[in-house]
């Protein structure tokens, strides 16, 4: 094993650990049942906003938070230019500024937010998410949508670091 996949082990064995105990007993136990087998949450606040947006939204809580750890590694204030002037990643959920005003009224009632607040960036990921599960009709496409763009997964060309990003998100950082 290389040290990057040794950290990353160590560091899902942490979240989920450290959430197992934060959960035992709390009013959130049912919820996250409801939603995964085990459901893992980042700790304190941010893990229970992704909860709720995944809640509200109908994403399966663990693809919500796993979508968060491979997309910032839960960093809610990372920006990321993305190459050949295609916008720039925002926030925990890396949303591209090209996408704002479109996220703006269709997921957010014409209200502007703020890609690097989590709620703000918890609540459009989640429902952007659920439209591409809609349109596609499984977890693994609306996650390659959510990564390469909806006409990559319509035109089936699909890159090979897409599909392993689903596969990392959906079988829970491994």
């Amino acid at each position: 094993m290389t040290y990057d996949k040794i950290d990353r082990f160590l560091m899902v064995l942490i979240v989920f650990f450290s959430s197992w105990l934060l959960c035992s007993g709390s009013p959130y136990r049912p919820e996250i049942k409801a939603f995964s087998g085990w459901g893992p949450v980042l700790p304190g606040v941010t893990g229970r906003i992704i909860m709720e947006a995944s809640r509200d939204a109908g994403v399966p809580y663990d693809v919500g938070l796993f979508l968060a750890l491979a997309e910032s590694s839960g960093d809610p204030i990372v920006t990321k230019r993305v190459p050949g002037g295609r916008g720039v990643d925002q926030g925990i959920f890396q949303l591209n500024t090209r996408w704002h005003g479109d996220f703006v009224w269709r997921f957010n009632g014409g209200k502007p937010f703020s890609p690097l607040d989590v709620r703000d960036s918890a609540w459009i990921a989640m429902r952007y998410l659920a439209a591409l599960y809609r349109e596609f009709g499984s977890w693994r496409k609306a996650l390659e949508a959510y990564n390469a763009g909806a006409d990559c997964v319509r035109s089936g060309e699909i890159p090979k670091s897409t599909r392993n990003y689903a596969n990392w998100i959906l079988n829970g950082g491994f």
